[in-house]
């Protein structure tokens, strides 16, 4: 029944079951080779690792595989449930047991479906060893089938760690002084400490600001959407209403307008609130613009810190750290930059500030509020 249901919402309703197909096109993997209702099974079951991989990326490969794993197990156990298990409960003779010496649970309670279980089977028979050899025979196929997945695991674990995807290659650096956070700096630190081994260097903004004025633009849109549909719909009444008789306009009226319309009697015009919501969206658009603005001339502003003497702080940090024979942490990079800064007069750090002592006499300049 699931499968009839979704199958008919796939072809009735197909922005509800995949929006991803309709909505960002190139992100669709090619389409499966399938023809009819269940051809699907057949790709499901028969399609190799390479063609899952190709398609649709190793978590879908792993989820396919468990449930190959969980079929092969019931199938492989079935012939002998089938074959031996089942006509040995139903040949038994716990049904008629009454006196509580075996599995029988009276007749009134014994139905037709007990008969092919175990309490079919008189306590102290001799089938009750055929059940105790089905044990282990499960035991030993569920076993080795998790010991034939976990080879395969391993294999498609060290091939996807050998694929070289990007966020395979991808490091995350964290509590970076702030005097040293400038694109330019972070490449000459980790090209010297790590040699032709760093491809790129992107430094991550505080975009919180960016955030919560693109979700109000959101939350305008979506106004905007409801404030359409509604107005569409209301148009579209005032037609039927106009081929309708008196009495029938009335009850029309009443009946099918929507519970927004009937408690909104008052407010002010449909396209009176349109055009509140598309002024209120082209200020958020300005917000946004200049926002991008000032994030670029923050960047611009942290990068151009290594001009002049402030292109010694990343060789101080160098030398210090090749002398010492290890890497300098983060903290221990601020105590150096600050005494480093203090012996030249160049670049302090307090509580997270910079301070230019020859330009800005001592003044502060935070970099997150340009």
């Amino acid at each position: 029944v699931f499968l009839s249901c979704f199958y008919h919402n796939q072809k009735t309703s197909p922005l509800f079951i995949s929006p991803r197909r309709h909505r960002l096109p190139k992100l669709v993997p090619p389409a499966l080779p399938v023809n009819g209702t269940f051809s699907w099974v057949r790709v499901v079951l028969f399609l190799s690792d390479e063609e899952i991989i190709h398609r649709i990326g190793y978590d879908a490969l792993i989820f396919l595989r468990f449930h190959r794993l969980a079929l092969r197990c019931i199938v492989k156990m079935s012939f002998f449930s089938f074959l031996v298990v089942l006509p040995l409960n139903f040949t038994g003779d716990g049904h008629k047991m009454n006196d509580g010496e075996g599995y029988g649970m009276g007749e009134l309670l014994f139905t037709d479906f007990m008969r092919f279980t175990m309490a079919n089977v008189s306590g102290g028979s001799p089938r009750l060893w055929v059940h105790c050899f089905a044990i282990y025979l499960l035991t030993g196929i569920v076993v080795r089938e998790l010991l034939v997945e976990y080879n395969a695991f391993n294999n498609i674990r060290h091939r996807y760690l050998l694929s070289r995807e990007a966020h395979l290659r991808t490091v995350l650096v964290t509590n970076i002084p702030r005097h040293l956070r400038a694109p330019s700096k972070i490449t000459t630190y980790f090209k010297n400490v790590y040699p032709e081994a760093v491809k790129s260097v992107t430094i991550c903004q505080n975009l919180i600001r960016l955030e919560k004025l693109v979700q109000k633009r959101t939350h305008i849109l979506t106004a905007i959407e409801k404030e359409l549909l509604v107005l569409c719909r209301s148009e579209k009444r005032k037609l039927v209403i106009t081929t309708l008789s008196a009495f029938d306009r009335v009850k029309f009226t009443v009946t099918n307008l929507p519970k927004k319309l009937l408690s909104c009697v008052g407010c002010s015009d449909g396209q009176e609130r349109l055009a509140w919501l598309y002024s209120k969206l082209e200020e958020l658009n300005d917000g946004i613009e200049k926002e991008h603005v000032r994030r670029d001339r923050v960047m611009k502003t942290m990068d151009a810190l290594q001009a002049a003497e402030g292109s010694g702080d990343i060789d101080y940090v160098l030398a210090v750290s090749q002398g010492e024979g290890n890497h300098v942490a983060s903290g221990d990079s601020d105590v150096m930059m600050r005494r480093n800064g203090k012996k030249r007069g160049q670049i302090n750090l307090v509580n997270g500030n910079i301070i230019d002592d020859d330009d800005n006499n001592g003044k502060e300049k935070d970099l997150s509020d340009l």
